[in-house]
């Protein structure tokens, strides 16, 4: 059942013997049943057989288990789960350098990512001796949850202090799991690579985001703070994010908070787009202060796009939004361009081209749009 969890749909459960009491036969069956599944979803189990489990010897047991919640926690630590990993790399050649980087060393990249946003100088390697004394922490959490930041971690001398105070920031972000302050201080590399993998993908994600787009509109009395250990409690959560949703006139039809808990990819996905709409529809609402007070349509976007790349000296032109000619993304790519002349690397563009290489300047075009640094006036109307 742990493996189902790390990976799910490994073992069909009808196979395990799952009776009162079993015979050893059956013990043993369930035994070469769980090793072969741990094998096959990437654990270590070289001299490790079904005997070392039924006698319990357990420095072995441990190493599988450890293993096991490992890829759990890893699992979303990839291009194809998490997307926005691309946001950790400057061009073409670092996105194939970062495919190909076990999932460890995927998670020090986004964490010295933060780090370096929030100031600090120096290069963590390990989920060890680069955070004994607690400051990568402090200054990741700041980063991350600067509503929930206490101002006198850092100025702590005592370590142990140091990572008392880093909990407590952690608990009030709902991720305060797995380890003590003094595992920080003694630097436990399975713990502490633990506690950086739950930051990484536990928060309580759609409330947060909501009460970003509509500041106060969630009702955090009611709702439940991770980690959650009973489903119903998550339903509640989801529950509250699909009513906010109808309240900021969102189409949920058919979407349920069950949906969400699920991971319905698809109603997820248009749960998400709508509020991205959403946010975008704010910024316009906001930039009618720079248009006279005039409400900016979707045709005033259009001939802005239009107009700001034709003013650059290019030819390339959308007629709506729909345009299929915007698949290859060499428009978007020239409308940044015309923003923000430096943010487009020309070399690494090919015009007249679809399919995979038509994605990657799409992919492209979108990371550029993370890394850069444009201000929302340079999109002025």
């Amino acid at each position: 059942k742990l493996i189902n969890v790390a990976v799910p749909g490994t073992i069909d459960e009808r196979a395990i013997n799952t009776k009162r009491l079993l015979n050893p036969w059956e013990r043993n069956e369930n035994h070469t049943l769980c090793l072969n599944s741990a094998k096959a979803i990437g654990c270590t189990v070289v001299n490790i057989g079904t005997q070392d489990f039924i006698e319990g010897r357990r420095h072995l047991v441990l190493g599988v288990i450890s293993q096991i919640i490992k890829i759990q926690l890893l699992a979303d630590l990839n291009l194809k789960k998490t997307p926005q990993l691309l946001q950790l790399v400057d061009d073409s050649k670092d996105v194939e350098e970062l495919m190909s980087l076990p999932p460890e060393k995927i998670l020090l990249r986004w964490m010295n990512f933060h780090l370096k946003k929030a100031g600090y100088k120096k290069i963590v390697t390990n989920f060890s001796s680069d955070i004994k004394d607690g400051e990568a922490y402090a200054n990741l959490l700041n980063v991350l949850a600067p509503e929930h930041s206490n101002p006198s971690t850092l100025a702590v001398k005592n370590p142990l202090q140091r990572a008392k105070l880093i909990l407590e920031h952690a608990d009030r972000m709902g991720c305060r799991r797995y380890l003590t302050a003094k595992d920080i201080v003694e630097g436990s590399p399975n713990l502490n690579l633990a506690f950086v993998a739950h930051i990484f993908q536990h928060r309580w994600v759609l409330l947060e985001t909501l009460d970003k787009l509509s500041p106060g509109i969630v009702n955090w009395k009611i709702a439940n703070k991770p980690p959650i250990k009973l489903p119903f409690r998550k339903v509640e959560n989801c529950n509250q994010v699909v009513k906010i949703g109808k309240q900021l006139k969102f189409s949920l039809v058919n979407i349920a908070g069950n949906d969400i808990v699920q991971g319905n990819k698809k109603l997820i996905l248009a749960l998400l787009w709508q509020m991205m709409r959403y946010n975008v529809l704010q910024l316009l609402k906001n930039l009618r202060f720079h248009s006279h007070g005039k409400e900016i349509t979707d045709a005033d976007i259009l001939q802005w796009a239009n107009a700001k790349v034709r003013i650059s000296g290019s030819q390339s032109h959308m007629n709506s939004f729909k345009d299929k000619s915007l698949a290859d993304g060499i428009f978007f790519l020239e409308l940044l361009s015309a923003v923000q002349p430096r943010a487009v690397n020309w070399s690494l563009v090919t015009k007249g081209v679809t399919g995979m290489f038509s994605s990657n300047h799409t992919r492209c075009a979108v990371t550029l749009i993370g890394n850069s640094s444009m201000l929302w006036q340079e999109f002025s109307f």
